[in-house]
């Protein structure tokens, strides 16, 4: 452009540069890369196209033609780049060559490799089967017995055949199976010893449970019973079921459950034995339960043992009831048998002593006394004798006809401390089955309960009505209160304790109604229209064809005999029939 139009711009020569640039990085890259071996064939046709533009100028500069052709010089300065061009065309081909031959010898290469690697894997799957059929029997033969073995038969042995690692592991596998069979033999031989052992332990630890009495439940810290067992006493406790697995809380009341969960408490944090009494609810009857508290070791649980103590705690308020009626009753007898043996004393001293000067008067009088006072103490010491014997179930009675109007004329004229004026006696005569000496005792104790803590007005109503004979002492006196109307029938019980009126041992209506129902019948007691009432019913007696002889014969005859004799009970007592 520079020869032919005289000007060349900065564009032009940028783009000048920049081939210049590509075409030395073309020379560079060709001679970095291209062997020296590989350059001779292409240096003779780089430098033939080189020169040929060349040796055309400088024919036509000796020629004399010195214009200037620019396409000879484009020629010239683009003949190193065209020789480039075609070197690398003759390289591109040679390159294809090469490979073509290389890729024939790879191909033929790899033909001989595979039919080698497929001979040599045919003869390795050849020999592999064999081994692997070897193998595979005796690692099934193994697989079979340890298959039995963990089947339980022991008698199973693995086959050695090769000492190689199968056969050092089935003489191994052998080993350990003849070491379980011993071992086996062995633990089933200590399995059944102890199992023998648990069973005869079970047995008599169950045996012991349902021979005690209590409950026996576990507690977890939070108050959930895991356990619960009332073997010997499930009448007692409520069923397990309505226990396991509830809250505390949910089963007792809530100041129980909280007591109980305290006392757990301290039993886990002091280690010792936690006492606690209380009452439960069973069946709408509380019952009283003691309970005992101890910390479970290695855990936080605690166990408790409850005992129903209702019947103990009943039994020791018997005892201390028994053990005051017991001091009442030896201050009551002291009392009692003080007077008149004071009197019986007394006057037998002044009756022996000869310096005294009693006239005969006197002397009876005081007889009469002693005589009255012995006839307190007979009946005291009776009455003691009859509940004694009835205690030990040794009192008996006999059943005979009894004429209860004559009986009662006999007791009254041996009441000489009260006036037939005070005592009315309304009926006839009546003949009941029992015991005439017991009859007598009940009708006494009667009258004399009548006139100790009665009213001024006693009466005796005797009356039949069909089979059954009745005896009612009645008096007008203020009665007994509705609460001890059954309690006075108690032996040593005393519904009056008034300062003032007479002691008593307080047996006398327990011994009579024992004796009453020994005899078939019964004695009762109420308040009515303003009267106490105590009725004896007896059994009515077969009557003879004599019944409508008087009364009052048989009741002279009897009362002579009961004058003419010490009352009942000394006799008895000095004959040795009430020791």
């Amino acid at each position: 452009k520079a020869l032919t139009e005289g000007t060349i711009e900065d564009d032009d020569l940028d783009l000048l540069s920049r081939l210049a640039g590509r075409q030395g990085a073309s020379l560079r890259s060709y001679d970095q890369h291209v062997p020296s071996e590989l350059r001779a064939p292409y240096e003779t046709s780089r430098a033939a196209a080189e020169m040929g533009p060349v040796a055309a100028i400088r024919g036509q500069l000796v020629g004399g033609d010195f214009s200037l052709d620019p396409g000879t010089w484009f020629d010239i300065a683009t003949a190193r780049v065209d020789a480039l061009h075609t070197i690398q065309k003759g390289l591109w081909a040679d390159v294809e060559a090469r490979s073509a031959e290389l890729a024939d010898k790879a191909r033929a290469a790899m033909w001989r490799f595979i039919a080698f690697g497929a001979f040599i894997l045919a003869a390795s799957l050849l020999a592999a089967a064999g081994v692997g059929r070897r193998l595979s029997k005796r690692t099934i033969d193994l697989a079979r017995v340890a298959g039995a073995v963990q089947a339980g038969d022991l008698s199973q042995r693995a086959h050695v055949s090769v000492g190689d690692e199968l056969g050092t592991l089935a003489v191994a596998f052998n080993r350990m199976t003849d070491d379980l069979t011993t071992l086996n033999r062995t633990l089933d031989a200590q399995v059944e010893a102890r199992t023998a052992q648990l069973a005869a332990s079970e047995t008599r630890m169950r045996a012991m449970l349902e021979a005690i009495p209590d409950l026996i439940f576990r507690l977890s810290a939070d108050g959930v019973f895991l356990e619960f067992m009332a073997l010997g006493a499930a009448g007692v406790f409520a069923p397990p079921d309505r226990f396991i697995g509830n809250r505390i809380d949910e089963v007792l009341s809530p100041e129980l459950a909280s007591e109980v969960l305290a006392a757990s408490r301290r039993a886990s944090q002091s280690g010792e034995v936690q006492h606690l009494d209380y009452q439960f609810p069973v069946d709408g009857e509380l019952r009283d339960r003691e309970a005992r508290i101890v910390a479970i070791p290695g855990s936080d649980e605690t166990m408790v043992v409850a005992r129903d103590i209702t019947q103990r705690k009943a039994d020791e308020q018997s005892v201390r009831e028994l053990v005051r009626s017991k001091d009442e009753l030896i201050a009551s007898v002291s009392h009692e048998l003080r007077t008149p043996l004071t009197a019986v004393i007394g006057f037998a001293e002044l009756l022996q002593d000869a310096r005294s000067g009693l006239s005969r008067a006197e002397q009876e009088e005081m007889i009469k006394s002693i005589t009255d006072q012995a006839s307190d103490i007979s009946i005291i010491v009776e009455d003691l004798l009859v509940a004694a014997r009835a205690r030990i179930d040794t009192l008996h009675v006999t059943k005979v006809p009894v004429n209860v109007r004559a009986q009662l004329a006999q007791v009254l004229e041996v009441l000489r401390e009260t006036s037939a004026d005070q005592i009315e006696v309304v009926g006839g005569p009546v003949r009941a089955s029992g015991d005439p000496g017991r009859v007598r005792q009940i009708l006494r104790n009667l009258l004399t309960n009548a006139s100790r803590y009665g009213g001024d007005r006693i009466q005796v109503r005797i009356h039949r009505d069909g089979s059954r004979a009745f005896i009612r002492v009645c008096d007008d006196g203020p009665g007994i209160l509705e609460q001890d109307r059954e309690t006075i029938f108690d032996a040593y019980y005393r519904s009056h304790a008034s300062p003032g009126q007479p002691g008593s041992v307080g047996i006398g209506l327990t011994v009579s109604r024992k004796l009453a129902r020994l005899m078939d019948g019964d004695l009762t007691y109420r308040y009515q229209d303003r009267t106490s009432i105590f009725e004896v019913t007896l059994p009515i007696a077969d009557e003879p064809s004599s019944l409508d002889q008087s009364w009052t014969g048989i009741r002279s005859a009897e009362s002579k005999r009961e004058m003419s004799a010490v009352p009942a009970g000394v006799t008895e007592l000095r004959s040795g029939r009430s020791a």
